[in-house]
């Protein structure tokens, strides 16, 4: 399968509109994005998931039946989650995972205690 070498990626990208300004203040400054700007750079759904606590209805989401080598990022600030090498079908209707890239165990941490 795939491997976090792989050119691929995989996520939610900001809407065509979205201020680039913004969007490159998401990728470098996370922490300092206000709700409103957050919405605006991920549109309604992205942010609703993200941001609010949210969920897409279960068998929905366009990645469930993604069988692409490569990485998952993070919709919110573009950092490496998950490879693709460690997908797996686990029935849910979501996306899953058996481990996160080494990197992003810090980020999925802080990312829980800030929500």
């Amino acid at each position: 399968m795939g491997s976090a070498t792989s050119s691929s990626s995989f996520g939610e990208r900001p809407p065509s509109d979205a201020d680039p300004e913004l969007v490159a203040k998401a990728r470098r400054r996370p922490q300092e994005m206000s709700n409103r700007e957050w919405r605006s750079v991920l549109g309604e759904t992205a942010y609703r998931v993200a941001r609010a606590h949210g969920t897409e209805p279960a068998f929905t989401g366009e990645l469930l039946d993604n069988k692409g080598e490569g990485v998952y990022l993070c919709t919110c600030c573009q950092a490496e989650l998950f490879s693709s090498a460690t997908k797996y079908d686990s029935g849910s209707g979501w996306p899953s995972f058996y481990d996160t890239m080494k990197k992003a165990r810090g980020i999925i941490i802080m990312s829980l205690l800030a929500n």
